[in-house]
């Protein structure tokens, strides 16, 4: 049977580690799945500290993230950059 690889990315707040902790547990009800919860360096101490709590045999990985914002129509950071930093990213998986 193929195992279903499932990632989740979010914030490294409680809101949105602990919505993720419960579908995870959910899944793992269910099959054999590889689950794995990527979020900002910024939020990572956070965020494994939630998980530890529920559940401490999903990796949390940190990537380099972060807003992309606009301003008037105008980006002040390079969305060609933030999607190359993400694509390596996701290469590891």
């Amino acid at each position: 049977m193929k195992v279903a690889k499932i990632l989740a990315v979010g914030g490294g707040s409680g809101g949105h580690v602990t919505p993720v902790v419960a579908v995870f547990r959910e899944l793992q009800k269910t099959g054999d799945h590889e689950l794995r919860f990527w979020c900002d360096k910024k939020f990572g101490a956070s965020a494994r500290g939630i998980f530890a709590k529920f559940e401490d045999n999903i990796p949390v990985e940190l990537i380099i993230a972060g807003k992309l914002r606009r301003y008037h129509g105008k980006s002040i950071s390079s969305p060609s950059t933030t999607i190359n930093i993400t694509t390596k990213s996701a290469r590891r998986i």
